[in-house]
């Protein structure tokens, strides 16, 4: 019997529809941020962490909190702030937004909310690379020095959640950096089928969507964020989409390739075996997976040896094909939704 999933239709997530699933997380990350002061989210790109975030902060932790929203260079005030509180948020959001960035980067933002408002419990920072314009290696930069002044700051200081979607954040040397400044990393997997499901079926009835749930499965995963992007299109715009993402795959096998030591052939056949769950157990194949990390074709699961699996399950099909004009029916044909693999499976 399918066990039940949990649904939470008072709450509108950016989609438009009620927050679904996720209560394993939500565990997860009150549990993390009782333990450190930093707590940096990752996963797929649009596997829902700002979402996760966010609702963390409203509906679980109930927490005075302030949102960084870095697409739109914001600052925004969440649960029991007054509305004086706001109107400072919102002055120091437009000197974010004129100033593309605040100096001293993160810690400059973290001190301006601080010096504005009355003591938030938890800052939020949804997507911080964004704040450094493709700058992978400021932003790690400003997110170290941020950790490591919250961590010796005592309790008075507020608790940080940084979503990030770069796979930049999650490689070993990334991870490396942020040691001893009482952070801890949460890997956010695709969500459950059986939710996604419950999800799609809601955002169908809403907007309409144009591809099938087998179809988006097989391209995309159970990652709500690909919603808006693919139920628009038709088939001739799946296949369009298709061959821009295997252009990126091509692309990143051929840099991963020299970063890794081998031919683009060898890389190919070597990324296959990692995208379907080979433990990365050589120092050449370990460098391939942290190549395609940084390049976001995969993910790293918390494991030892290390496992990468494929940002979208698409990514297979393409690593074993050089044919960038793939017909939809055919991919979704070679992935069925049953071979969706997830870290906590292997």
């Amino acid at each position: 019997m399918a066990s039940a999933v949990f649904v939470d239709r008072g709450y509108k997530t950016s989609l438009g529809t009620a927050f679904y699933d996720r209560l394993a997380d939500l565990d997860k990350l009150a549990k993390l941020l009782g333990g450190v002061r930093t707590v940096i989210v990752y996963g797929p790109r649009n596997v829902g962490k700002s979402e996760l975030a966010r609702y963390a902060a409203m509906r679980r932790l109930k927490a005075r909190s302030v949102l960084v929203d870095s697409r739109r260079r914001s600052l925004n005030a969440l649960l029991g702030f007054s509305s004086d509180d706001e109107i400072l948020l919102k002055k120091a959001g437009e000197l974010l937004a004129a100033s593309m960035g605040l100096p001293r980067g993160l810690v400059g933002i973290i001190d301006e909310v601080l010096s504005r408002i009355s003591q938030p419990q938890l800052i939020i920072v949804d997507e911080l690379h964004l704040l450094f314009e493709g700058d992978l290696e400021r932003a790690l930069s400003s997110l170290e020095a941020s950790a490591g002044l919250l961590a010796k700051e005592g309790s008075g200081r507020p608790r940080l959640i940084v979503t990030v979607s770069e796979g930049f954040f999650a490689t070993a040397r990334a991870v490396s950096r942020l040691l001893g400044y009482s952070t801890a990393f949460m890997l956010v997997e695709p969500m459950d089928v059986q939710a996604f499901e419950a999800l799609y079926d809601e955002y169908k009835r809403l907007y309409g969507c144009k591809v099938g749930l087998e179809a988006m499965l097989a391209l995309s995963g159970p990652l709500p964020g690909y919603l808006p992007d693919l139920c628009g299109r038709s088939e001739d715009l799946l296949a369009e989409w298709i061959a821009g993402e295997a252009r990126k795959v091509y692309s990143a096998l051929h840099e991963a390739a020299v970063k890794a030591g081998l031919s683009v052939d060898n890389a190919r056949k070597a990324a296959s075996r990692l995208l379907r769950g080979e433990p990365a157990e050589d120092p050449a194949l370990l460098a391939l997976g942290e190549a395609l990390v940084e390049h976001n074709i995969a993910y790293p699961c918390p494991a030892t040896p290390p496992i990468y699996l494929p940002q979208l399950p698409v990514y297979e099909v393409l690593v074993e094909t050089k044919n960038s004009a793939l017909d939809p029916r055919s991919v979704v044909k070679a992935l069925k939704a049953e071979a969706l693999r997830r870290c906590a499976d292997l």
